[in-house]
């Protein structure tokens, strides 16, 4: 089964549920994820 939380929108927020390896995330703010990965 898939983990995708839904509507992570704080940079500390998806910091954290990455760390738990889930397979992705929804938000409302994307371009905060791709500032994250660089």
């Amino acid at each position: 089964m898939k983990v995708i939380p839904w509507t992570v929108n704080k940079k500390e927020e998806m910091e954290k549920v990455i760390s738990y390896g889930v397979d992705g995330l929804i938000s409302d703010y994307p371009n905060r994820y791709f500032e994250l990965k660089k």
